[in-house]
């Protein structure tokens, strides 16, 4: 079976392609599939945006946090909008996982001051 996942990692692409028979991982969608319109213009804006919360600290990247929630939340809402344009676009051809909630939930939040 091959598996679409959607997944957040620092200065990372947010879809891979899994091949769970042979463990093949690649970035993005099979060459057989179309990518929708629009659909990597919302990836790279997740990804943009997960990453301007990234920080150098010296040789170490290093995770700012959110400033509230609601910065959590959109992000996560931008997730459920790439799961809902793929599910539409792949139909029964690939299962998709979105992964970023999840990970979104183990992200610090800045408490207020």
């Amino acid at each position: 079976m091959v598996k679409a996942i959607l997944t957040l990692a620092s200065h990372d692409y947010p879809l891979w392609t899994v091949d769970e028979d042979s463990g093949r991982k690649n970035p993005g969608l099979p060459a057989y599939i179309q990518t929708p319109e629009g659909f990597e213009d919302l990836l790279d804006a997740i990804q943009r945006e997960y990453d301007s919360y990234f920080v150098l600290d010296g040789e170490a990247l290093e995770f700012k946090g959110f400033a509230n929630e609601e910065e959590r939340d959109h992000l996560a809402k931008e997730s459920y909008e790439a799961e809902r344009i793929l599910k539409s676009a792949v139909g029964d051809s690939l299962m998709v996982e979105n992964r970023i909630p999840s990970i979104l939930m183990l992200a610090p939040v800045k408490k207020a001051k």
